[in-house]
């Protein structure tokens, strides 16, 4: 376990007070699946689910395409956030 002094805890504290505050004010918006992707997902379930019933072994090939698509908007929503955040503390100066 980390052990920080109390000067640390407390500048930690103050920088992430803005990224805590900026997530509850926008915890909903922050964690929306994009439409398309939404679409993508539920695509990629059904055909799993049509070749989990079929006797055909077929090689699944759309797995990496959903969790590198998923890896990206995981990443978008991480920058934006920052920016976001980052908008807000300028501003506050």
């Amino acid at each position: 376990m980390l052990q920080l002094s109390p000067e640390a805890i407390h500048l930690n504290s103050q920088t992430m007070s803005g990224v805590i505050a900026y997530m509850i004010q926008q915890g909903t918006a922050l964690f929306d699946i994009p439409p398309k992707l939404a679409t993508d997902i539920r695509a990629y379930l059904a055909e799993r689910e049509r070749r989990k019933l079929s006797p055909k072994k077929e090689v699944d090939t759309h797995i990496t395409a959903v969790v590198i698509c998923m890896k990206f908007v995981t990443l978008f929503l991480f920058q934006s956030m920052v920016v976001t955040i980052g908008q807000s503390v300028s501003a506050a100066d």
